[in-house]
């Protein structure tokens, strides 16, 4: 068996073929930091849009990382963690019960989920969930009053929030159940 050489038929690269190759990922870099560059841009104005409407940093990074945490127990942990430090400074009065205590019954923490979700812009649930709908509804409902006072206050930030305004707050159909 004879060693395959640099050329057409072997899978070796030349040095020209590995430079080629090199220069296509660094242009494909370039490009990707450019689109990089534009959403870190839109970052930081719906950030400034933000804080204009009164919401510090701390607030929208607490919040997001809520919304996507796959566990909110760590979130609940993390404040109340904070409680107690703030309560052993006596920053705070001790002697409350648990802050975090469920104290709903099903019906309203399906409807509180539904009113939450609608708030963050997530999709209505199923017809299933009638309570978790209805409070999806009143949640939307409030999403899209605060979106109307916000833009009626400042047009351009209504501008600069086009792709998330909600739709009209008319009569919803609730989706069908499969």
């Amino acid at each position: 068996m004879t060693e395959a050489t640099s050329g057409h038929n072997s899978l070796e690269m030349s040095p020209d073929e590995q430079h080629a190759l090199l220069m296509d990922y660094a242009r494909k870099e370039v490009k990707f930091q450019e689109r990089l560059d534009v959403i870190k841009d839109e970052r930081k104005s719906d950030r400034a849009i933000a804080k204009a409407d009164g919401f510090t940093m701390e607030q929208l990074d607490f919040a997001y990382k809520t919304l996507t945490s796959e566990d909110q127990s760590v979130q609940v942990a993390s404040t109340q963690n904070r409680v107690n430090i703030l309560q052993g400074m006596s920053v705070l009065p001790k002697g409350q019960a648990d802050l975090f205590a469920e104290r709903r019954d099903a019906a309203e923490r399906q409807y509180d989920e539904g009113f939450a979700d609608a708030l963050a812009g997530r999709d209505a649930p199923g017809a299933d969930e009638q309570r978790k709908l209805t409070g999806w509804m009143a949640g939307r409902d409030l999403r899209a009053s605060a979106f109307k006072k916000r833009e009626a206050a400042s047009p351009e930030a209504q501008e600069a929030d086009n792709e998330i305004i909600p739709s009209d707050t008319g009569d919803f159909d609730a989706p069908l159940s499969v």
